[in-house]
């Protein structure tokens, strides 16, 4: 079993993201920073105008503890503006592209940010264009909206300072980030829940940064390593376990704004990018690739196949067919800061096969049976998890009520908002997965307890779609599943009881259709299927195994919509 290095306390010494940013600065000038297309930032320029960011973000009214949104795909300027962000002493809201704009207007109404930078034409789709549709005009939850790309240009020809005062600005805004430290709010980001709305999980600049920092150390992060990162900055897996961890290692950033297995792997060849995380579907399309013949992909050293369960044969073929050396598996959740336990590379091959590793230092966990008794080594029980890395709580704005899960109260907050806690009273974070763990501490996830499956990398919660269903006129109830898929890994399957005087299988073919601008593209479900009845336990609730154990029921053909490729935002 090999042994944990040391734990640097990146916490400590960087006390903040951009902190992180500024220390790298001074270690590494003239490393590249940011590679974004034909524009390259050494870690110099990138810290003069995160600096700036902080400079023009304070004019517009940003104080310490306000919120300020970013819904854009991934590239410099996000990364620039979310450094601003912090170093102001916001908490950063990342959004997800793929939201339709009511699903984004009700997280801006729980959120409440102080500015909102967008960019407005992603996919096809005009964000700004839709939101202020949706809102029928202006949101009354965000006072500015700037477009993202016009405010990194002003703050990229040091427009958000007077002529002459632009050292002055910076060594403000120094003082600014020192202001900020590791028990001070850095995100608040949004994983729907069960009950079908979004909850809003608070992470510090300590926990990411101790986490995240030495995650990047366990990748052999550090100058010279090229990071191509086509997760989503929207999620902890592109942002923390993304271009954070490099900002603190001194390593290359290179966002993917766009999906496409082609250009990624013309990139890893051009750029010579040396690590590439991603999910399995990730590894899919670039193994079947038919670019991949003729590029060197040699530089390639280091991955993470992003999810708990990750197929042996995928692994073997990450080692062989594309030349990865250090693979880690891992595990996480939003309410952890999205790490509780990885592999190390130097880790028993099929132990990184078969496991997502053992604890990350500094946290313990527990397996414990139904009746809340430790699990012996080796049976399945539900992971609990405490230490640093749990979130300090869920983030309640004013109206939105949340059952007393936890030790929250459930009452209704202040006009700031109030945090409810994640943890049962003795600290424990109950994940609602159920694992295995041997003798030596390592963990197998073994099943959800939740009903919550994962599309192409993206948590999809059944609830939510049920809750858009029921405004449908011809949906009397509906139940949604996960199901697997080989190229996915699930996607959902939706059952519906038509209304009264509806036809079944005319139904079935609208919904995805009807569904599209109204959720997420990743969670309209792939088959719909008329039932007279949904099947129900003696206390009425609808039993989701039988759905689940049905497969394709017997009657009119299912409706499939077109499924989008993973990444593209």
């Amino acid at each position: 079993m090999t042994e944990w290095p040391p734990d640097p306390r990146f916490d400590v010494e960087c006390r903040s993201i951009p902190g992180a940013l500024l220390r790298s600065a001074q270690r590494f000038p003239d490393q590249d920073a940011i590679v974004d297309g034909p524009r390259r930032w050494n870690y110099r320029q990138l810290a003069d105008e995160a600096l700036d960011a902080v400079t023009a973000l304070v004019a517009l009214g940003v104080e310490p503890g306000d919120r300020v949104a970013l819904w854009a795909p991934n590239s410099a300027a996000w990364i620039i503006a979310a450094l601003g962000a912090q170093g102001a002493g916001a908490t950063l809201v990342p959004l997800n592209t793929r939201l339709a704009a009511p699903e984004v207007l009700d997280i801006l109404a729980r959120a409440r940010p102080r500015v909102l930078l967008i960019d407005p034409l992603v996919a096809g789709r005009d964000l700004l264009d839709e939101l202020l549709a949706a809102a029928g005009g202006p949101p009354e939850s965000v006072r500015e909206i700037a477009v993202l790309a016009e405010f990194v240009a002003t703050v990229s020809a040091g427009d958000s300072v007077s002529a002459g005062d632009s050292a002055a600005a910076r060594e403000r805004a120094r003082a600014r980030v020192a202001a900020v430290g590791p028990d001070d709010y850095s995100d608040l980001l949004f994983t729907s829940g069960t009950t079908g709305r979004p909850k809003g999980v608070l992470a510090t600049h300590g926990q990411s940064l101790r986490a995240h920092g030495y995650l990047g150390l366990l990748l052999g992060l550090g100058p010279g390593e090229r990071y191509l990162v086509v997760p989503p900055f929207f999620h902890s897996f592109g942002y923390k376990a993304g271009w954070m961890a490099c900002l603190v290692h001194g390593a290359t950033v290179l966002p993917v704004a766009r999906y496409d297995a082609g250009e990624v792997l013309r990139t890893v060849a051009r750029e010579r990018v040396t690590v590439l995380p991603g999910p399995p579907t990730l590894f899919t399309d670039l193994l079947a690739a038919p670019e991949r013949a003729g590029l060197d992909l040699t530089s390639l050293r280091a991955t993470i196949p992003s999810a708990s369960k990750v197929p042996a044969a995928l692994i073997h073929r990450l080692r062989r067919d594309l030349g990865f050396t250090d693979i880690i598996t891992c595990y996480g959740l939003t309410e952890a800061t999205a790490l509780v336990t990885t592999c190390v590379p130097a880790d028993d091959p099929e132990d990184v096969v078969a496991t997502v590793g053992r604890c990350l230092p500094g946290n313990e966990i527990r397996l414990v049976d139904p009746i809340g008794e430790d699990a012996p080594p080796g049976q399945p029980g539900e992971l609990l998890v405490r230490g640093y890395v749990v979130s300090p709580g869920y983030w309640v704005s004013p109206g939105y009520w949340v059952s007393p899960d936890y030790g929250g109260d459930g009452g209704e907050p202040d006009d700031g908002g109030t945090l409810v806690p994640v943890t049962d009273g003795e600290g424990w974070l109950h994940t609602g997965d159920v694992a295995t763990r041997d003798e030596r501490g390592y963990v197998v996830i073994t099943d959800r307890l939740k009903d919550m499956y994962v599309s192409g990398g993206f948590n999809v919660y059944p609830a939510e779609v049920e809750t858009v269903l029921a405004a449908h006129p011809g949906v009397a109830l509906s139940a949604v599943v996960g199901m697997p898929d080989e190229r996915l890994g699930e996607v959902g399957m939706a059952f519906v009881v038509p209304a009264a005087g509806t036809d079944g299988a005319a139904l079935a073919a609208e919904i995805p259709g009807w569904l599209r601008g109204r959720v997420a593209h990743y969670k309209i479900p792939a088959e719909v299927h008329p039932v007279r009845a949904l099947p129900t336990n003696a206390m009425m609730k609808i039993r989701k195994d039988v759905l689940r154990n049905a497969g394709r029921p017997a009657g009119p053909a299912a409706s499939r919509p077109a499924m989008r490729r993973p990444g593209a935002n």
